[in-house]
């Protein structure tokens, strides 16, 4: 099976409530149905809460076609969520008005399922500017940890520590990372 994989950072997406809004998010909707991926790893996806950020990700999955679904966890008995990773820092609008936290999610076509207790969240501060979120998915037989992360944009030597911790959470599981802010490969970068 040939499969296709993407990253896409969203650029402060929220709700649509302007008219300029919601052509932006019409352009954003009609450029991931052109991608025809599996897994589409997206970042700045933006919510008061995790809550709000998970649907959201719904919204743009059912109007994409896609899934951001999770399924449930056996161990836990956690019932299947949007597969959205939280963080910590609110982005203010033009006004002045928190628009909410940068997210960071997962969509994935939907014959593609998650693997039972897949899903993993790793939250924002204090190991992540944002966050990482990981879904490990059943590509026709062949299980693949399919994970989402935005680095911090400012700090070089911080991106360079949660590319480890990135790296860590990948360890023992073959998979592909869709990511933001990619650190320096070297020291004079």
């Amino acid at each position: 099976m040939i499969t296709r994989h993407g990253t896409y950072n969203l650029f402060n997406l929220s709700i649509p409530q302007s008219d300029e809004e919601k052509e932006r998010y019409a352009r954003l909707v009609g450029t991931i149905r052109s991608l025809d991926v599996h897994s589409l790893a997206v970042q700045e996806v933006l919510g008061h809460t995790p809550e709000d950020a998970g649907r959201l990700l719904q919204q743009l999955a059912d109007d994409t076609g896609l899934s951001c679904m999770t399924a449930p966890n056996p161990a836990s008995g956690a019932p299947a969520m949007p597969a959205i990773a939280a963080s910590q820092h609110g982005y203010p609008d033009k006004n002045g008005v928190s628009r909410g936290n940068y997210h960071v999610g997962i969509l994935r076509n939907p014959e593609v399922q998650p693997v039972p207790g897949g899903w993993r969240a790793y939250n924002g501060a204090p190991d992540f500017w944002h966050a990482l979120a990981t879904l490990v998915l059943d590509f026709g037989g062949t299980q693949l940890k399919i994970g989402s992360f935005q680095g911090d944009p400012f700090r070089p030597d911080w991106r360079y520590n949660e590319a480890r911790r990135v790296t860590s959470a990948f360890l023992g599981q073959e998979g592909l990372l869709g990511m933001d802010e990619v650190p320096p490969l070297c020291g004079r970068c």
